[in-house]
């Protein structure tokens, strides 16, 4: 392979080896390693954070969506999530499950993926996920996802139960969305994250460490 980059992801499909390398795309090699081509063609996205396979199909999982290749990446198709950075692909039965980056975790038969156009479907409920970094020393970013429209209240606060801040107090439509807690100014310690997003309600701990 060519063009450097970190080998993130890494499969295998009949006798071709497929890689994806942050940067630069898919590569194949037909030959056990020997060579290597970029086979990523009209993907619109160069950063693959897993590859799985199934029959004769391809999955990638990217920071613009999933995408498919029945030709052993001759040709891509998207088949969903495009507005979710895809984290994590896995296979139950005959049904493809990906994982995204505070938007759940989405599923469907792959033969309809693969032959009708549809989408993929969400099967986890509306969350709050934890925040990153944790700890954190100044700043730390708060994802959530919300299955449905609804009104969301995100609060902050320290380990008193005093209010330190407000994150959202909104109504929102569904999607992954993140909110930015900023530190600066408060001393050291836990704080608590109330999520309230209709029938929903979670928190998160967090701790601020200089």
């Amino acid at each position: 392979m060519s063009g450097g980059g970190q080998v993130r992801s890494f499969s295998t499909l009949g006798t071709n080896l497929f890689a994806g390398v942050d940067g630069n795309g898919i590569f194949r090699s037909s030959d056990m390693g020997a060579s290597w081509n970029n086979v990523s063609n009209n993907l619109t996205d160069y950063y693959f954070y897993s590859i799985i396979a199934y029959g004769t199909n391809l999955f990638v999982a990217s920071e613009t969506g999933v995408f498919c290749t029945c030709d052993s990446g001759a040709s891509w198709k998207n088949v969903g999530l495009n507005n979710f950075i895809v984290t994590s692909l896995a296979i139950s039965g005959s049904n493809l499950l990906a994982g995204t980056f505070g938007g759940g975790i989405w599923e469907r038969e792959i033969t309809q993926l693969v032959s009708s156009g549809v989408s993929l479907n969400q099967i986890s409920d509306s969350c709050l996920s934890q925040n990153f970094p944790n700890p954190f020393s100044k700043s730390t970013t708060i994802p959530f996802n919300l299955l449905d429209r609804a009104f969301v209240s995100m609060k902050m606060y320290d380990i008193t139960g005093r209010e330190v801040a407000t994150l959202a107090n909104e109504t929102l439509d569904a999607g992954s969305y993140t909110r930015t807690f900023n530190g600066e100014g408060m001393p050291n310690g836990t704080y608590l994250c109330r999520f309230e997003a209709g029938a929903i309600r979670e928190e998160k701990t967090l701790l601020l460490l200089r």
